[in-house]
């Protein structure tokens, strides 16, 4: 995930993992993955399903916001909770097909002239 164009983004969203379901606040994305600050880590390989906890278009039965992945690493932050990073499996992320709620494009900080 580094190296890509990186999202700052906020959207409760839902992380189901087998038949246990959990709520996570997603804090990134970028193409090939996301990152999701949850109460409970999840062991690193799990495989995942996230998606909308409410269509944002309304539908039913949305596949828009819906992604597999494998979490990747999490780490535990005192005030957050655990910010598991997750990389996709079979899809690609574009802010074309679907975006959060709120959504910011990261910008590059360009090195300084004293480097």
């Amino acid at each position: 995930m580094q190296g890509m164009e990186r999202f700052l983004c906020s959207q409760l969203m839902r992380v189901s993992e087998g038949r246990t379901v959990s709520i996570g606040n997603l804090e990134d994305i970028c193409s090939d993955g996301c990152t999701i600050t949850m109460e409970v880590p999840l062991p690193i390989g799990t495989q995942v399903t996230i998606r909308c906890i409410e269509c944002p278009k309304g539908k039913k039965a949305c596949t828009d916001c819906k992604f597999d992945g494998r979490v990747r690493c999490h780490e535990k932050d005192p005030v957050l909770g655990y910010l598991t990073q997750v990389e996709f499996d079979g899809r690609v992320w574009s802010a074309e097909e679907w975006h959060p709620e709120h959504l910011t494009k990261i910008r590059p900080i360009a090195p300084s002239a004293d480097a």
